[in-house]
């Protein structure tokens, strides 16, 4: 069968997850079709009926390259694919159809469409786009779920790369019976979706030391005798401090503090998501910055101890203790 062609810019993809995946059912369930259904609209067969005898597994890939493109060329009628983007959580996907866009035309892409979903499998998704053929003379393709469309001579997807603001994607396509088309090519690409690296310890260390830092300027005390005393622990007994436990864990160069979790183990997502809240938050306080901070500290020095008390305990108090005294 002449169906598709795969390319990534790093390592070859890797085997398939989605047969594992669909005999768990997965967030979005398994549903009874026959092989003749034309019109199916909501989700790609394969997402919610993995073991359909159209699911072909040749296509059914998990990538995690940083760039790639995914092409389909010649395909068969009854062709259902399902592809997987995940990428670490500090990493956003943008994607492009490029060249030539042929399938079928249909006022809601309910006959040859591809699906673009921001979000995982198990997790939340979001619809980003359902594409078919162009309408009529149409110079762009058509999104029968309304939610691309052209405008001033420009198209999300198409005439630009469209940043899905997400890290993992779920992509599939799916042809019914008839009026096969040449197919297409979507490219991926994926940039930084902060400044700072959240999944690096110290990254995340300097990003929310530095936002506490910048936020607890705007706290107001009753004296400015009491702001610099707190603003003196902040950037030594926590800051500092912190850093300099952080860098004594056993991954590190001679690191002797067997207590700390090591450097070379990545942030975990729930502290990751921690940072990224504090940097989408715009109207964040000094309490939010140090609440992220507390995230760190739990993760890293959980179980260390300075002058007698456990580090989670003691960032935690200093953040109690500003907060019981600054003025409101």
């Amino acid at each position: 069968m002449k169906l598709f062609g795969l390319l990534a810019t790093a390592a070859v993809a890797s085997d398939s997850k989605w047969d594992q995946v669909g005999k768990r059912g997965g967030k979005h369930g398994r549903t009874e079709m026959g092989s003749k259904d034309r019109l199916i609209l909501h989700h790609p067969i394969c997402m919610t009926n993995p073991d359909h005898p159209n699911c072909n597994k040749d296509c059914q890939k998990t990538f995690t390259e940083f760039s790639g493109e995914i092409k389909i060329d010649g395909y068969d009628s009854y062709t259902s694919c399902l592809w997987q983007i995940s990428l670490p959580p500090t990493r956003t996907l943008t994607f492009q159809f490029v060249g030539d866009f042929d399938l079928e035309y249909h006022h809601q892409c309910g006959y040859d469409r591809v699906h673009i979903f921001s979000g995982s499998m198990h997790g939340e998704t979001q619809r980003q786009g359902r594409f078919c053929g162009p309408k009529g003379k149409d110079n762009f393709p058509y999104d029968g779920s309304k939610r691309n469309v052209p405008s001033n001579g420009h198209m999300n997807f198409f005439s630009n790369a469209f940043d899905i603001r997400n890290n993992n994607a779920v992509i599939g396509f799916d042809a019914d019976q008839s009026f096969v088309g040449g197919g297409f090519t979507l490219v991926w690409n994926s940039h930084k979706m902060y400044d700072y690296d959240f999944t690096d310890v110290y990254e995340s260390h300097e990003f929310v030391t530095k936002t506490a830092s910048f936020l607890f300027n705007s706290v107001m005390f009753e004296t400015d005798k009491l702001k610099k005393k707190y603003q003196k622990q902040l950037e030594g007994r926590i800051t500092a401090k912190s850093l300099a436990a952080l860098s004594n864990n056993p991954g590190s160069n001679g690191g002797k503090r067997r207590c700390a979790k090591s450097d070379q183990l990545g942030v975990s997502n729930k502290t990751v998501q921690a940072m990224k809240d504090l940097a989408d938050n715009e109207n964040a306080d000094f309490a939010d910055a140090m609440d992220a901070l507390q995230s760190l500290i739990d993760e890293f020095l959980g179980n260390c101890r300075v002058g007698g008390q456990k580090w989670p305990v003691r960032t935690s108090t200093f953040a109690q203790d500003v907060e019981q005294t600054r003025r409101l």
